[in-house]
């Protein structure tokens, strides 16, 4: 993985979720309480840059690198993104930088050259269920046989249908909708437990 990358969303949750991604591949864990981990939200100082640089020149603690993670980059001041522009050019070794932005032209060229480059696409919002329920308790076995498939898959359809139905929830409360949840959350946790994806397609289907 490259050692600098900027991140570019208007999406918090979107940049949240690739930032975890990062971590877990970089066997850094996501966790406030890492030492091998600094994050940076609010202050956007040249103080703060000064930090990095700091943190940075430390040997990892307990992990096979360390990670620096700074949100709203452009939210530095030019002083201040010169000041990083030297951090990036020579980050040290085992070290990454992950910076998260939603205004790419508010940042120096340098900082960019410097920089791996992601784009981060939105995901459109599921304007439907994407599991068919119907009366006939066969048909709703026949409909999880056809989507079967391998636990991840099946679990990412489940957490898609569980997003789709917690918006329909907060649009129309409806006891129906939330036990439907209430079995989504059951059966995502059994594929967890290694229960396969057969079976947690049947629970679902056949108790909501």
């Amino acid at each position: 993985m490259f050692p600098s990358i900027l991140l570019i969303s208007n999406s918090d949750q979107d940049l949240d979720h690739e930032i975890k991604t990062i971590c877990l591949q970089l066997k850094n864990p996501l966790d406030p309480n890492n030492p091998d981990l600094l994050i940076i939200k609010n202050d956007h100082t040249i103080q703060t840059v000064r930090q990095i640089k700091k943190f940075l020149s430390r040997k990892p603690f307990s992990h096979p690198n360390k990670i620096v993670i700074l949100k709203k980059t452009d939210l530095l001041g030019i002083p201040a993104q010169n000041a990083l522009l030297k951090i990036l050019e020579e980050p040290g070794l085992h070290n990454f930088i992950v910076l998260t932005t939603a205004q790419k032209k508010s940042l120096l060229p340098t900082i960019l050259s410097r920089c791996q480059i992601k784009q981060i696409k939105t995901a459109e919002p599921i304007s439907r269920s994407l599991i068919p329920f119907s009366l006939k308790p066969a048909a709703n076995l026949a409909t999880a046989t056809k989507l079967k498939a391998d636990k991840n898959t099946t679990i990412a359809l489940l957490n898609q249908e569980l997003a789709f139905l917690q918006v329909k929830l907060c649009q129309q409360a409806s006891p129906d909708t939330a036990q439907k949840i209430k079995n989504l959350i059951h059966s995502i946790s059994l594929l967890k437990h290694n229960v396969d994806s057969q079976s947690a397609l049947d629970y679902y289907l056949l108790s909501s």
